[in-house]
């Protein structure tokens, strides 16, 4: 993705449009989407149970927002696969990364702070009523 959004190939499109982002962000939420389902898969939950089906909005609601917040899904991944393998080196760099790229989008230029609150403030809501969710069904321990 960060080739694909490198000057070089942006200057192949005509002016004001920015095709190889959306393609990057796409191409980034694929990853991410087919990530959460091998790990699905690897813990043994059904995609289709409640907690799979919770597991997977969640991942989509997170692809979603990073459309808004690009930078979020590479360093939610890294976090994902130090997590899920237990590698203490992987779950601090994907830290790392997160911390990083929260700071560099709370000071981008280019996005206002309202466009800024209102990614926070919906990414939050959304977290909200899917905690409720996960708890009115009973989740299981894994989840």
């Amino acid at each position: 993705p960060a080739l694909m959004k490198s000057g070089e190939t942006v200057k192949l499109l005509a002016p004001g449009q920015n095709l190889t982002r959306h393609v990057a962000l796409i191409l980034e939420a694929a990853a991410w989407l087919g990530l959460t389902g091998g790990m699905l898969q690897r813990a043994g939950i059904a995609p289709a149970s409640t907690a799979g089906i919770t597991v997977l909005v969640t991942a989509a609601a997170a692809a979603a927002f990073a459309w808004w917040a690009p930078g979020l899904l590479p360093a939610l991944m890294v976090l994902v696969v130090g997590f899920g393998s237990g590698q203490r080196f992987l779950l601090g760099l994907g830290l790392l990364s997160l911390a990083a790229f929260l700071s560099g989008y709370y000071y981008n230029l280019e996005a206002t702070l309202l466009v800024k609150s209102i990614v926070l403030g919906a990414s939050g809501g959304v977290m909200l009523l899917l905690r409720f969710a996960l708890s009115r069904s009973g989740g299981t321990p894994h989840a």
